[in-house]
């Protein structure tokens, strides 16, 4: 009688054990690092975090806030100190081109940059040795923007100056290779004039936004696309995400400086419809991401994902620093004018209720 034995069980040896446990790991770090990077991808994933970590190792962004306590005295004098106080850029030989915030006009409502900070950023600029300064705006509501420039005062003013306006949204354009891959376009239409520039100067009014949380520095950078291409009120930047835009636009042509006007702000339901509210402050600053996070403190608003993401969003791809302890602010101590502005309304809450 032939007895049968049961076939051994192989036992895995502690060398296989170890490496499978090392394949695994591997694999679920791909795993995890395919699903943290989505929409950027891996590679960008990877570059967008060396850019993080060796922004973190930099030195402080310097935010100059300084005092201003109305449109009728004189701004250059507070603007030379707030320049002063900061790591300004060269301007000397260079095309300068201020970008303001010039979209609609309402009675007694503080919308558009004022005239008088354009004007001391004019001087300032010609006096620090600019070759050319030019003022430029692409407003997303009104198709001429002629009444708006003499109804605010800016026409005159730029006449008496001999400074040229262009009109961002008529302007000829180029197609510029976007940066950043968030918003899913290879390129973006581009103005000649802002292309063609050596310096842009983004000059915003300190306002809340009932889409963005806040309206600053960064997302006054949407007027720089032509209306002739994406419409008006270029509503496919809205539809392609208000966050990604705004900070694809910021990375692809990024402004080296920030003026902002602080003087008459607007809180509850900006940029157009909310109330005005007096802050008697310029802020500059050429770390953009920097400036609108002070700026957001300013108003009592704490810049994170929930309430101002695009912020967050820049300040996570390494394009500019959030973090108070990474901002170096100069001039007047932001605990001395900061101010608690009633929000803005949140209209995706609100269209909900419908």
């Amino acid at each position: 009688m032939t007895l049968r034995t049961k076939p051994r069980k192989k036992k895995i040896t502690r060398r296989q054990f170890t490496r499978l446990l090392l394949t695994g790991a591997i694999g679920g770090s791909v795993v995890v690092a395919e699903l943290a990077s989505r929409p950027l991808g891996l590679i960008k994933w990877i570059g967008v975090t060396f850019k993080r970590i060796n922004r973190g190792f930099g030195s402080q962004s310097k935010v100059a806030i300084v005092n201003a306590p109305s449109y009728d005295v004189d701004l250059l004098t507070p603007l030379k100190t707030a320049w002063d106080l900061i790591d300004a850029p060269a301007i000397t030989g260079k095309k300068v081109v201020i970008k303001p915030n010039i979209i609609y006009n309402l009675p007694d409502r503080a919308i558009n940059t004022n005239a008088s900070v354009i004007e001391a950023a004019i001087q300032l600029l010609q006096e620090k040795g600019a070759k050319e300064v030019v003022v430029a705006e692409g407003t997303a509501y009104q198709r001429d923007l002629t009444d708006l420039l003499y109804s605010g005062g800016i026409a005159p003013m730029l006449q008496m100056h001999g400074v040229p306006f262009v009109d961002l949204n008529h302007d000829d354009v180029v197609k510029v290779p976007s940066k950043g891959g968030y918003t899913g376009r290879d390129f973006t239409w581009m103005p000649r004039t802002i292309a063609e520039a050596d310096l842009i100067v983004s000059m915003p009014k300190l306002k809340t936004h009932h889409w963005a949380g806040a309206t600053l520095s960064m997302k006054n950078m949407y007027g720089i696309v032509p209306g002739v291409k994406y419409g008006w009120p270029k509503n496919n930047l809205h539809v392609t995400g208000i966050e990604a835009n705004i900070v694809e636009l910021y990375e692809t042509i990024a402004p080296q400086l920030a003026i902002v006007d602080g003087i008459t702000g607007m809180e509850e339901d900006g940029p157009l419809f909310g109330k005005n509210r007096n802050s008697q402050v310029l802020v500059v600053g050429t770390d953009l991401v920097a400036v609108d996070a002070t700026c957001c403190r300013l108003m009592g608003i704490e810049p994170d994902s929930t309430r101002v993401k695009h912020i967050w969003y820049a300040d996570w791809l390494g394009l500019g620093v959030m973090n108070q302890d990474k901002i170096k602010v100069v001039g007047v101590p932001i605990n001395t004018v900061r101010q608690a502005y009633e929000l803005p309304p949140n209209l995706d809450q609100e269209l909900k209720r419908y």
